[in-house]
C-alpha cells in the first residue's frame, strides 16, 4: 500500500469519528437505547483517556498523542513495502488517534458515547476513534509477534 492511501484512509476513519461525534453531541440529548440491557448511545464528555485514566491531564495526553504520531510517520517513512494489512493498521491508529486529539485541542475534553452492558455491569464508554485505535494496536501486536516467531523458526 503507498503511503498516500494510508494517510487517505486515515483521514476517511478520521472523518467517520468526527462526524459521529458531531451527531451525538448535535442531537443526542440523553441516553438512547439501542439493544436494551446491552447497547446504548449515551453522550460522555472524558477529560482524560482510556478507562478514566489521567483525568485532567489534556496538556500530558497532547504531548503524548503528538509523541506518538511522530514516531508513526517515521516508521512509515522508513518502511520500503508496506502490505494492505499492515497498511490498514497503520490507518487505523493515526486515524483514531488523531480523532481524539482533535477533540482535545478544539472541544477541551473527549467525546464518548458507545456503551455497552455485559452481564449487568457497565463497560467504559468509548468512541470509534478509541475502537480504531484498539483493533490497530491488536494488529500491531500480531505483526510483531509474528515477525519474533518467524525470525525464531528461521534460526532453528
Amino acid at each position: 500500500m503507498t503511503k498516500n492511501k494510508i494517510y487517505f484512509l486515515a483521514l476517511f476513519f478520521l472523518v467517520i469519528d468526527q462526524v459521529s461525534k458531531l451527531l451525538i453531541e448535535t442531537y443526542l440529548g440523553e441516553r438512547l437505547t439501542i439493544i436494551k440491557n446491552f447497547f446504548y448511545l449515551d453522550y460522555h464528555r472524558n477529560s482524560g483517556a482510556a478507562f478514566g485514566l489521567f483525568q485532567n491531564s489534556r496538556f500530558f495526553l497532547i504531548v503524548i498523542t503528538v509523541v506518538v504520531l511522530v514516531a508513526l510517520s517515521k516508521i512509515i517513512v522508513k518502511e520500503l513495502s508496506i502490505s494492505k494489512l499492515m497498511g490498514l493498521t497503520y490507518a487505523l491508529l493515526i486515524g483514531g488517534i488523531f480523532g481524539n486529539f482533535f477533540d482535545r485541542i478544539f472541544r477541551t475534553y473527549v467525546i464518548d458515547f458507545l456503551s455497552f452492558r455485559i452481564f449487568s455491569r457497565a463497560m467504559p464508554i468509548f468512541n470509534f476513534a478509541d475502537s480504531f485505535i484498539v483493533i490497530g494496536a491488536l494488529l500491531l501486536l500480531i505483526f510483531n509477534f509474528k515477525e519474533m516467531f518467524d525470525e525464531y523458526q528461521s534460526r532453528k
